[in-house]
Order: structure tokens, then C-alpha cells, then sequence
């Protein structure tokens, strides 16, 4: 057994699980293994109007280096949060109300005690997110500001048909609950991975991630981060000590949905390698998507936007902030700067595939550990 595993600042392994031949899954802090999204998958809106296991709300995602607050994404209240539980409220017909003066049948807006309470949570979140800005600009927090003020007034005030308005509640729940993880990022979790103190408690409350970098592990142990590192069995030595063996756990039915939307026929938003970042920026694209509803020169409802017709204000945020920082004289070696606040990370690159993981030394070691930033 283990009594600590902080000597080997993350390496060491609280639990670990066969993932296939060749592959394990290992955590330095978390108190079960969840089963990873492998391979090619098809993201699409589920039963509930989310992504199932596809979706950084529901499930712990591969992490996003431009997006690394994903993984600080509250849990579901049944587990932690009862505070927040409308946060993962799906709306039902009943709690639809038609509009008298629209002039067209059919269309209206949600009225019932769970709009109240995420009408509350926005005001909150608003105020706090303006005086942490105030404080520390971050053009992550600005844009999520953004989006979520932005979702909320759609969805308050323009009527539409149940299907439309069921989706926008769950868009607005999105971006609200990624703005809240951003702060909560920014202000609580960052700051302890370069602390020279030790490391934090796990925090059980939030979302965790998996990764293949033996670098984000670490320093998501010592921010407090559940974290799940994918690695090659050959790469767990004589110096690496296992508290336990488990097994994947994969998620509960009640938890999460993965049957399609009953009498809906939504499409496909992404279709690719399980680790790809477009994973997830295509199910922000889809959400704006549906917002471009006639060509107004032949009338005609365009229901697959090119990429000029639109771009993901997320999307269109995180690139100015690159393009700023590549403005910068910058020498990395085998990574990819990550702009935070006004500092610089630098985290090796996902592996493309999990057959590629055979081997998972980190690349710098090899040249030297070396990332120099200079302005």
C-alpha cells in the first residue's frame, strides 16, 4: 500500500486499470477510474439535448490544451453541487408556455421556478466574473462572459417553438457552467500548480480529465484535479508504486443519456478521433448554427452554415489570443504556448491516437528541458 504518493509528485499511482494491450490508466488522486471515449466517434445531441459522453458536463474529457478549464466543469448536483442542480435541467413540455402575442402559434418561452433560478445563478455569475476581469484580465473569461450574457438574452426574450427554446436552455447551461469553470480555473486551480507549497486535495466536486502527458498529470495533482493518465504499461517501472488495482468504470444509465432525441433527427456534429479539439468546438458551432434562419434573398432557411457564415465567438477569442502571444518572440521545444491571464504554459501535445502510446517520455527530456518566452 501507499501511505503518500506526493514524493513522486503525481507519477505514482492511487488506482490504475487496464485500458487494452499494452495500455493502462493510472491516478495519482482520483477515487475511480471512469472509461475514456476511444477511437472514432460520432458527436451528436442525445435524448436529453446533450452530447452523452461527448459532453464536458456529463463526462471527463481528453484535455484541451487551449481549453484547460474544462476540466475544472462542476459535477452534476446528484453527486456534489444540489446548489446548482438546474444547471442540468431538461425542460419538458409543461413548462412551456405559449405565447399570446406572437402572432404565430406555437411559439413561446419557458416559465416555471427553473428559469428564476438560473436567471439568479447569471446575475451571480455576471458580477463575479466583472470583478475578477477588473482584476485580472483573461480573454478566456472575457469571451465566456460574453457567450453566456449573450445565450441568456436568446433565450429570455426571442420566442420559439419548444425544440428551439429546450435547446437554448441546454446551450445557455453550457456556457454558463464552462464560464464558472473558468474562474474557478483561473483563481483557485492555476495558481497551485506553480506553487511551492504542497500539494492540494483532490477536489471531488469537479470534472477531471484524461491525458497523455505525464507533465498535466503532475500538475493537476498539484492543483487538486482529478486526472487520468493513458500510458503505456512499459513506461511503469520498478520506481513507480500502484496503491490499487480496478477496473474502467463506465457511466451510469440515469446519469447520462446516449439514445437519440425521440422524433428529432438532428445531424452529426463531429465525426473524428476521440481527442480531437474539434470535438468539441464543433458542438459550440452547431449551437450557433441555428441561429442563421433565412437567406433573405430567396427565403430560403439555411440549415448548414458555411464556415464565413459564421465563426464561434470561443473559437474567434482563443485565436486573437494565440495570434497575440505568436506575436511574440517564442522558443518552445516540443510543446504549444498556452496563454493564462498573463503568463505562458507550455504542455506537450496529445498523442494523435492511443495505438501511438507506446511510449510516453516527455519529448523535451530528450533535447533538454528547455521552454524559453521572451517579450
Amino acid at each position: 500500500m501507499v501511505d503518500s504518493l506526493e514524493a513522486t509528485n503525481g507519477m505514482d499511482a492511487r488506482l490504475a486499470a487496464n485500458l487494452c494491450r499494452g495500455v493502462v490508466i493510472t491516478t495519482p488522486n482520483a477515487d475511480f477510474i471512469p472509461q475514456p471515449r476511444l477511437g472514432t466517434v460520432e458527436v451528436f445531441p442525445r435524448s436529453d439535448l446533450r452530447y452523452g459522453m461527448d459532453d464536458a458536463t456529463l463526462w471527463p474529457q481528453f484535455y484541451i490544451e487551449q481549453y484547460p478549464h474544462l476540466a475544472a466543469i462542476r459535477l452534476n448536483p446528484k453527486f456534489a453541487y444540489a446548489r446548482y442542480a438546474e444547471l442540468w435541467w431538461t425542460p419538458l413540455g409543461r413548462e412551456f408556455e405559449e405565447s399570446k402575442t406572437a402572432g404565430v402559434r406555437g411559439l413561446g418561452l419557458f416559465s416555471c421556478s427553473e428559469m428564476t433560478a438560473l436567471e439568479r445563478y447569471k446575475e451571480d455569475i455576471l458580477r463575479e466574473s466583472k470583478e475578477q476581469l477588473m482584476r485580472t484580465p483573461s480573454i478566456t473569461i472575457s469571451s465566456a462572459r460574453v457567450v453566456t450574457t449573450f445565450s441568456w438574452v436568446r433565450l429570455r426574450y426571442n420566442v420559439g417553438k419548444f425544440e428551439e427554446k429546450a435547446l437554448e436552455v441546454i446551450e445557455f447551461q453550457r456556457n454558463f457552467l464552462e464560464l464558472r469553470a473558468a474562474l474557478d480555473y483561473l483563481i483557485e486551480y492555476f495558481p497551485r500548480m506553480h506553487s511551492q507549497t504542497s500539494r492540494a486535495a483532490v477536489s471531488s466536486s469537479i470534472m477531471g480529465c484524461f491525458t497523455f502527458s505525464p507533465i498535466i498529470t503532475q500538475e493537476f495533482f498539484a492543483a487538486g484535479i482529478p486526472v487520468w493518465l493513458i500510458r503505456s504499461i512499459d513506461s511503469i517501472g520498478t520506481n513507480i508504486a500502484i496503491n490499487k488495482i480496478v477496473k474502467v468504470r463506465p457511466p451510469m444509465a440515469e446519469s447520462i443519456c446516449l439514445g437519440p432525441r425521440p422524433n428529432q433527427n438532428y445531424p452529426v456534429v463531429y465525426r473524428g478521433p476521440s481527442e480531437n479539439p474539434a470535438r468539441y468546438i464543433e458542438q459550440h458551432k452547431f449551437s450557433r448554427s441555428r441561429y442563421i434562419f433565412f437567406n433573405p434573398n430567396n427565403g430560403v432557411r439555411v440549415t448548414k452554415p458555411t464556415d464565413d457564415q459564421f465563426e464561434s465567438l470561443e473559437v474567434e477569442s482563443h485565436t486573437q489570443s494565440l495570434r497575440s502571444l505568436q506575436s511574440k518572440p517564442t522558443i518552445t521545444i516540443g510543446a504549444k504556448p498556452c496563454m493564462w491571464g498573463k503568463k505562458t504554459l507550455f504542455n506537450c501535445a496529445l498523442t494523435k491516437h492511443i495505438s501511438q502510446t507506446t511510449h510516453l517520455e516527455d519529448p523535451r527530456r530528450k533535447k533538454g528541458r528547455l521552454a524559453e518566452t521572451s517579450s
